[in-house]
């Protein structure tokens, strides 16, 4: 299916945050192709940042204590199905099925938590995860795509994180998205089952 993105007027801030794609999906897509219908005369750019670096950049002692813990991704009120917000964990250190690098795979939008079974208190999770966050979007490990109209942009979501510039308003910019699933023989999980 494609997937219509319109940000102008009124939806001002339209995916401004760095995520990678429904992360909240027990199986998180591979990657998404998205072009460009209309862009505005300014701004409204695709920033990416290397999900890699992110992981290289820890500390040591951080690396040491979330290396095997799993995070809680929770989607928005808007992926919801039969009534109830998708939610799936993942690792916080994602092996790549096909480089075998290490990604830190955490974001500001989806990550809520870690999962129940590491028992981790309140104030140690937000400690955690605000130092988990606060490399994202670093400008020496981001790159900017500069939209044109027909410009395509494909990327890999187990990789990189992504968000949109929102420095276009009140301009219209109109996008549309294929996303790709991961293909894992035995792994047949749908993409939106618990």
């Amino acid at each position: 299916d494609i997937l219509r993105l319109q940000s102008g007027e009124k939806t001002a801030g339209a995916a401004s945050e760095w995520h990678s794609d429904a992360t909240w999906s027990s199986r998180p897509p591979m990657g998404s192709v998205l072009i460009c219908r209309e862009a505005p005369p300014i701004g409204g750019d695709t920033n990416f940042c290397d999900a890699y670096a992110l992981w290289e950049g820890l500390r040591m002692e951080t690396k040491e204590r979330v290396a095997s813990l799993k995070a809680l991704h929770i989607g928005q009120p808007f992926h919801a199905m039969d009534g109830r917000i998708p939610s799936a964990v993942h690792p916080v250190a994602r092996t790549h099925p096909e480089t075998g690098r290490t990604a830190l795979f955490v974001n500001r939008v989806f990550t809520r938590g870690f999962s129940k079974e590491h028992e981790i208190e309140e104030a140690e999770t937000r400690i955690l995860l605000r130092e988990l966050f606060s490399n994202i979007g670093r400008p020496e490990v981001s790159c900017r795509f500069r939209w044109a109209p027909g410009s395509i942009a494909m990327w890999d979501n187990r990789a990189v994180q992504h968000c949109a510039s929102g420095d276009f308003w009140p301009h219209r910019r109109l996008m549309e998205r294929v996303t790709i699933l991961d293909y894992e023989p035995d792994r047949r999980t749908p993409f939106f089952a618990e």
